[in-house]
């Protein structure tokens, strides 16, 4: 925490839209300094490649800042770790708002036994435009297609296909 400044970790761009979507205008060092506890996760055990997420660039970038001015003053003791961005689509939270994350409480958890999971995919935000089962579907406007494009992808087509051609409604689609 001593190698970096408060006004670095205010413009990281990461904790720039957690705090606006949280309202924070007083930071907490907890809050701030987040990503440099990151930071040590990752320099302790001298990883060289790290698999992340596009939101957690910033703080990969962090990480390899911290590190190399450390190196500067104490010599290569650390390694400087390169991160792999994931291929994998941000999925939108249950709620429609938001990537998912625990701490908004729209997410579903790796470890949600099948019930759970169902009832959470019962809430979720579908296309808002669309009233009745009756009226055509927008497939680009619902976070619950989004889902079967990652997970479902062989029936992606078919269910957006009947979901414009209002075959499906909402909750069908959110049981298969």
């Amino acid at each position: 925490s001593l190698l970096v400044t408060v006004n670095t970790l205010r413009h990281n761009p990461t904790v720039k839209t957690e705090a606006g979507q949280y309202g924070y205008d007083d930071l907490t060092f907890g809050f701030l300094g987040y990503p440099v506890s990151q930071s040590a996760d990752i320099t302790f055990c001298n990883a060289d490649l790290v698999p992340v997420g596009e939101d957690q660039a910033p703080h990969m970038e962090l990480t390899r800042k911290i590190v190399r001015r450390f190196k500067e003053l104490y010599g290569e003791t650390l390694t400087v770790p390169d991160m792999m961005l994931s291929d994998c689509p941000r999925l939108v939270g249950l709620d429609g708002n938001a990537k998912m994350g625990k701490s908004l409480g729209n997410a579903i958890y790796l470890s949600d036994p099948a019930d759970v999971v169902e009832q959470k995919v019962r809430q979720a935000v579908t296309d808002t435009t669309r009233i009745s089962v009756k009226d055509p579907g927008h497939p680009d406007k619902c976070m619950v297609s989004q889902y079967h494009k990652v997970f479902n992808a062989e029936e992606y087509d078919n269910l957006c296909n009947m979901c414009q051609n209002a075959a499906i409604g909402c909750v069908a689609c959110k049981k298969a």
